[in-house]
């Protein structure tokens, strides 16, 4: 692979003789943000006529979210990725950060105002931890199918982005399928029936080139009990380490 040139938001590249355009990392947030402009500008009125609204909550978090990507994304190269379906309205939707919610982003950066906890990602972070945040994020890149969130304007609840038209379903995958050869992972573990599913078909048509790992369960399907809580942490804890025996063999082996 050799560098053919550079630009703001894509380094471009020669694999196996073809130019192939990737994420230049340093300007991965832009690109996010970029995304969501033309992607509300395009189907925010298709959405709308079905009731359907895209969170755009974590537009007020752009400082942090480049912090968190400073600190924790830029400088690594993590070849395991865990992959959810998309972000919710109490978690990610507010931070832009997979799984994390403002409670947990307050023990990663300074100043975060009305810290606020979601089920989901409360499991999750406690994952994180048990690595040490800085060994995770070095190891791990945490991602989802959809990088946008949305939600019935009628009832207010979270919608997945399955539930969407087809035409904008492709263009979130799509999106995922430009990240992932970016970041050209070794394993991708699914995290729920509809993302392994979904990981599963993109595989089959040569979209991805890592193996889609163990499907592992979503945080939010696990009731809050002591006993249920060790069980899907170890189920957590076992996976990350199959794919990298490296990683944190004494906090697995204390279970």
């Amino acid at each position: 692979m050799v560098m053919l040139r550079n630009d703001k938001r894509f380094i471009y590249v020669i694999v196996m003789g073809y130019a192939k355009k990737c994420y230049n990392m340093r300007n991965i947030v832009d690109d996010y943000f970029e995304f969501y402009e033309t992607f509300k500008e395009k189907y925010s009125e298709v959405l709308k006529s079905k009731s359907i609204g895209i969170l755009s909550e974590f537009l007020d978090n752009k400082n942090n979210i480049i912090e968190f990507h400073k600190r924790y994304v830029q400088p690594n190269s993590p070849k395991i990725v865990m992959c959810g379906i998309n972000p919710g309205r109490r978690g990610a939707g507010i931070t832009g950060i997979p799984f994390i919610d403002t409670n947990s982003l307050s023990e990663m950066l300074p100043d975060i105002s009305n810290p606020k906890s979601e089920k989901s990602a409360k499991f999750f972070f406690s994952i994180i931890k048990e690595f040490g945040i800085n060994e995770f994020y070095r190891n791990i890149h945490v991602t989802n199918m959809s990088w946008f969130g949305f939600y019935s304007l009628d009832k207010g609840i979270n919608i997945n982005y399955n539930y969407l038209p087809i035409e904008i379903q492709n263009v979130l995958i799509d999106k995922f399928v430009e990240e992932m050869d970016f970041i050209n992972p070794n394993v991708i573990l699914p995290i729920g029936n509809i993302v392994n599913l979904e990981l599963l078909n993109l595989k089959v048509k040569n979209r991805l080139s890592a193996v889609i790992g163990t499907k592992l369960y979503h945080p939010a399907y696990r009731l809050v009990e002591r006993n249920t809580y060790i069980k899907v942490l170890t189920e957590y804890l076992t996976k990350l380490k199959s794919t990298n025996p490296s990683m944190c063999l004494t906090k697995i082996q204390r279970y």
